[in-house]
């Protein structure tokens, strides 16, 4: 149960706000407000909570559920047009960014146990830095939230107990004011300003109903505050005319304000209606995120696009696939580094339920059958939200690969699919059968060639990238490239299924019948690859 103070009585003596064992208690705007996320009732302290006892005039009283839909809060929306759907977004793709999403998605698991100072610690030949979390932000006397411009990070020791509660769908934030930070200029000069009502959009909260208003208002806020408490130490040295710079104790996404706003109802009690954060990226953003510097050949711009849906595909999967979620955070970055990097599988398990569960598998054999289940869970996932795994033929081989990709080889016609029935029925091994012995040790060397990016992740030639200045001319392989019907007649014409040529090309034939109805498109070497097996011309 919450309790509220009402506004007309309150002398604003700022007495329940020290008493409060939980910081539940605040003032805003000149009013005390009771968070009804983090008020707890004093159910471990006493018989009657502490704002209660010490208030000179009693006067906090148990929260009543408001009813009626009441009217809405008139104000300007932060952002008109909040990108929806499988639009692509840029996003700030460098290191630290990384790093953070990694430490926020991953939580523990993503620190390393060498005893050092910061939580997550990386160095590369011209970048060093550290991630570390500093004290809860509290607001002032005067009620107003700001983050220092310095802050200090807690030990080690603390850090990681701290982080222990942090919730991981604050990474989702991250991917959210990285993508708006993108969007900047001079982002460690500029302000980055949004509200409740763009990230509940974002964050498909709005579509929520189980959270009433003020439980959506005190999540948002309760994510932004452990988003703002990333602290970054970064060092780096001078290289290709790129200047040396060092920050310490900078915050990783500053707070610069919180607007709270209040809404009165029939018996002129204030309830919270609304929120506006003001941000500024830390000092990162000069030496990764700077257009004019880059230019000038003095500090870099890396960036990259993502789907504007992924923060809401984190919050949908938090919950029933934290591997999932991990590893959606972490392979846009690494698919960055090229769409057909070789992955182990061991290093996506590692990702996805950290080094500590992978160790004690090796002497847990439940917790094995376990680790595989989720793992092959997680795949589809993956698939879903359009990351198709490329198995390698040799090092992935079939008897290890998960259910899912088996069934994707059934074909879709009736006869066909008896057929296919049949023969399998009449195989030594079935796909009905269960796995072979030892496949778990057998998945940790087994290897992924990447994953195929399905339209939701790549950028569409035909929309104009606002970076771009000038659009490259297209190349004849890119405007002779092979069409879906094309692809079918030429198939028929040889004399081949679509199994038989999926065998040719040495892919699944669920990437075969994908081609045929549209779902996705060859890249330039699979169309020389076709080309070559079904006998197509290069000019048409």
């Amino acid at each position: 149960m919450s309790w509220i103070i009402p506004a007309a009585t309150c002398s604003r003596c700022g007495t329940c706000v020290s008493s409060c064992p939980y910081g539940a208690i605040s003032q805003e705007r000149g009013q005390v407000v009771i968070d009804p996320a983090v008020c707890h009732d004093c159910n471990d302290q006493g018989e009657r909570p502490f704002c209660v006892i010490t208030c000179p005039i009693s006067l906090p009283r148990a929260a009543q559920a408001r009813r009626g839909r009441g009217r809405l809060l008139e104000r300007d929306s932060s952002q008109s047009d909040t990108p929806q759907g499988d639009v692509l977004v840029p996003f700030a793709s460098c290191l630290p960014v990384w790093e953070a999403a990694n430490l926020l998605a991953q939580g523990v698991d993503a620190c390393g146990p060498d005893p050092t100072q910061s939580l997550i610690e990386r160095e590369s030949q011209q970048v060093w830095l550290g991630l570390g979390l500093s004290a809860p932000l509290r607001a002032d006397v005067e009620g107003n939230w700001a983050s220092p411009a310095q802050a200090p990070p807690l030990p080690r020791a603390v850090a990681l107990k701290a982080l222990t509660e942090f919730d991981p769908r604050a990474v989702a934030l991250h991917l959210i004011l990285s993508s708006r930070a993108a969007g900047l200029q001079q982002p460690w000069a500029e302000t980055i300003t949004i509200d409740d009502r763009e990230l509940e959009e974002r964050l498909g909260l709005s579509r929520r109903r189980d959270l009433n208003r003020p439980e959506r208002l005190s999540l948002i806020k309760s994510l932004m505050l452990q988003l703002c408490r990333l602290t970054l130490q970064l060092r780096c040295t001078p290289l290709n005319n790129l200047p040396e710079l060092e920050l310490n104790q900078d915050p990783f996404w500053r707070l610069l304000a919180l607007e709270h706003h209040f809404q009165s109802d029939h018996d002129g009690q204030n309830h919270l209606a609304g929120l506006t954060f003001q941000l500024r990226p830390g000092g990162w953003s000069r030496y990764f995120l700077n257009p004019a510097g880059q230019r000038e050949h003095r500090s870099l711009y890396q960036y990259g696009h993502l789907p504007a849906g992924l923060p809401r595909t984190v919050m949908r999967h938090w919950q029933q696939h934290p591997g999932a979620v991990r590893l959606l955070v972490w392979l846009p970055f690494k698919l960055r580094l090229g769409q057909q990097h070789t992955l182990l599988v061991s290093t996506l398990m590692r990702i996805a339920y950290g080094s500590q569960r992978i160790a004690a598998a090796a002497s847990d054999r439940e917790l094995r059958k376990r680790l595989v289940r989720a793992y092959e869970t997680d795949l589809l996932v993956l698939l879903e939200e359009g990351l198709r795994p490329r198995f390698h033929p040799q090092l992935y081989p079939d008897a290890i690969r998960p259910l899912w990709h088996s069934l994707e080889a059934i074909p879709d016609d009736p006869d066909e699919a008896l057929a296919y029935w049949i023969r399998d029925g009449a195989s030594e091994k079935r796909l009905t059968d269960t796995g072979p012995r030892n496949k778990y040790h057998r998945l940790l060397q087994a290897r992924i060639q990447g994953f195929e990016r399905d339209r939701r992740w790549q950028q569409s030639r035909d929309e104009p990238s606002e970076r771009r200045h000038a659009a490259a001319p297209l190349t004849r392989a890119e405007t002779d490239r092979l069409q879906a019907d094309e692809i079918q007649l030429a198939r028929r014409r040889s004399g081949l299924s679509q199994r038989a040529l999926a065998t040719l090309l040495q892919r699944s034939q669920s990437w075969v019948r994908d081609l045929e109805s549209g779902r996705c498109k060859a890249s330039l070497a699979d169309q020389g690859q076709l080309r070559q097996v079904l006998g197509i011309g290069s000019g048409r």
